[in-house]
């Protein structure tokens, strides 16, 4: 029996199986992460990756990717331009 079944206390899992490109992997693993309510940082850097993956996106086309306020995408961006000591305490 695989490990992630067993730990669910299941013979199998079922699961989906996605092609997708580097934008759509990004988007998909920030929902996915999403619930996992991820810190102000985290969040920063998934959103990061999206952006990466996309080129050189503008914030609202970041927010309509993953489907974010473009005030947060915004927000959440400037946090990876803080000093460290600032990033530390989030």
């Amino acid at each position: 029996m695989p490990r992630c079944s067993h730990r669910a206390g299941a013979a199998s899992i079922r699961c989906r199986v996605v092609v997708c490109d580097d934008v759509q992997a990004a988007a998909i693993a920030l929902a996915d992460n999403t619930r996992a309510d991820l810190g102000p940082l985290a969040m920063a850097r998934a959103l990061d990756r999206v952006r990466l993956a996309m080129g050189d996106p503008t914030p609202a086309q970041i927010a309509a990717r993953v489907g974010r306020d473009e005030g947060d995408v915004r927000r959440s961006l400037v946090l990876l331009r803080a000093i460290p000591e600032v990033q530390a305490a989030l």
